[in-house]
């Protein structure tokens, strides 16, 4: 009776000291792994703003020749849908008023019909000399969409804003990758805190 009874008290010790030590790990896993998720997020849609940045750099020059007085009628939307797809982006010129000039994923008449963009927020920065950065969801396309613009300048004069836009789930991948990792170690780390708990709980209830 009495070896029953130091059994039992034995086995309830060892089960309060593994789940308190599982319960312990799992809840540190779990606070980490929310604060990582959203800082793994964050670093991938700045990985995307990042490439868009570069490609905005890259076709100032383009743009600023399709918008030039020796431009062909149509230039400006031909070069927005000509660069579109090895910039993997949508791209967007718009005028110092806001009006927009071209649009890749717009024909010339959608692009007429396009609602003024001077108050987007990345299109006012860019008016303002700087490049501008926004996330937020499209009404044109009505998905969420990554923005970066940058000012063309010609003589010394910002004739235009071009933008380069790119949908949310383009950083989705890289997160996605490091997120399945992410639990991966979780789940590893509970299956060593329920090893340790066991043998930890079998040293301390032997005396």
């Amino acid at each position: 009776m009495l070896r029953r009874a130091i059994h039992l008290l034995r086995s309830r010790i060892a089960l309060k000291l593994t789940l308190t030590l599982v319960g312990f790990v799992a809840v540190s896993t779990l606070v980490a792994g929310l604060y990582l998720s959203r800082g793994l997020e964050h670093v991938a849609v700045e990985s995307v703003e990042a490439r868009l940045g570069t490609a905005v750099r890259v076709l100032q020059d383009d743009a600023r020749a399709a918008l030039g007085a020796g431009a062909q009628p149509g230039a400006a939307q031909a070069f927005a849908e000509r660069v579109s797809r090895p910039a993997v982006a949508r791209v967007t010129l718009i005028a110092p008023d806001g009006r927009v000039l071209a649009d890749s994923e717009r024909n010339p008449e959608g692009v007429a019909s396009m609602e003024n963009h001077a108050g987007r927020p990345e299109v006012r920065a860019a008016l303002a000399g700087a490049v501008g950065r926004d996330v937020r969801r499209s009404t044109t396309v009505g998905a969420p969409l990554i923005y970066v613009a940058a000012p063309v300048t010609s003589a010394g004069r910002i004739v235009a804003v071009l933008r380069l836009a790119a949908p949310v789930e383009a950083a989705t991948p890289a997160y996605e990758a490091l997120r399945a990792m992410m639990l991966t170690g979780g789940a590893i780390a509970l299956v060593v805190a329920l090893g340790i708990g066991l043998f930890v709980a079998g040293r301390v209830t032997r005396p």
